[in-house]
């Protein structure tokens, strides 16, 4: 009767499945944001949606990274109509709003004030940044004001308090600004954040980040997939393993299986590390 017999290496590699498999439900979580930030990030998804309604004809870019070897900087919307381009900062403060210099007083409905930091000098910082990234192109800056009661403000920055002023406001405003430009190369140079997302425990949760691409190289079929590669990553749990199923940029969809595979992520240019165990969905260049 023969026996079979397992070779030194198999087992090895087994036994270090299992033990990846193990370790990777201590891990560190996803760093989650402020219930404050979540607020923002759906009024952003509201804003995208109601832009496209709007303007059908523009190109809509959001969640723009300005430095991405730092993961610093965000440009909430940028806007290329015709030949003109706009940076817009959205703000999403509640209750009584007005500009005290170069910061403004939000009066809340419940009484509390907060001082913020001008979004018009944020704004035009924003665009300064990409006008040094970007020689010749012409940037125009607009504050955007959502779900405010009353706003007092005077600034040479055009600024709205609701998404269907604001379009109309592009949709006249044309003067080829860049009539000279291929805005195209400027698309193509535009990086958006990288998108971790979670839904544990009743809840759903998601940061912006840059993720090292050294953390999402993947072997399939004699083949390396890396994060120039991705498009957005699926991810369903086991026991000791993680199944992903991974879009590419070409729209081919493969499927592979990993043991404690380590997500390293910048944000403001600090380094943090979490497990793909912690995730449900990855999407790279999210802009």
């Amino acid at each position: 009767m023969k026996r079979a017999f397992m070779s030194k290496n198999k087992k090895e590699n087994i036994f270090r499945k299992i033990i990846n498999g193990i370790k990777r439900w201590f891990a560190p979580p996803l760093l989650l944001k402020e219930s404050k930030k979540y607020y923002g990030d759906g009024m952003e998804s509201r804003v995208s949606k109601e832009l496209k309604m709007y303007l059908p004809d523009a190109k809509v870019y959001h969640n723009i990274c300005l430095n991405v070897q730092q993961a610093k900087g965000e440009i909430d919307f940028l806007i290329i109509y015709k030949s003109n381009v706009y940076v817009i900062e959205v703000k999403s403060w509640k209750g009584n709003l007005k500009q005290d210099g170069n910061t403004f007083i939000q009066d809340k409905n419940n009484g509390k004030k907060i001082i913020h930091k001008s979004p018009f000098k944020q704004v035009i910082g924003n665009l300064m940044q990409l006008k040094e990234q970007n020689k010749g192109v012409w940037f125009e800056p607009i504050v955007l004001f959502l779900d405010a009661d009353t706003v007092v403000a005077e600034n040479s920055v055009p600024w709205f308090t609701d998404i269907e002023s604001m379009c109309y406001y592009i949709l006249k405003n044309i003067h080829n600004s860049n009539h000279h430009i291929d805005l195209e190369k400027l698309e193509q140079l535009l990086i958006g954040y990288d998108i971790l997302y979670t839904s544990q425990f009743l809840t759903s949760r998601w940061e912006s980040c840059i993720i090292d691409p050294s953390s999402l190289v993947f072997e399939y079929k004699n083949m390396i997939i890396n994060k120039n590669n991705i498009n957005k990553i699926d991810i369903v749990h086991s026991l000791l393993s993680d199944k992903l199923t991974i879009l590419l940029n070409n729209l081919e969809v493969i499927k592979i299986k990993v043991y404690g595979h380590e997500i390293n992520y910048q944000i403001n240019g600090e380094w943090y590390k979490t497990n793909i165990s912690k995730l449900n969905n990855i999407f790279i260049n999210a802009k």
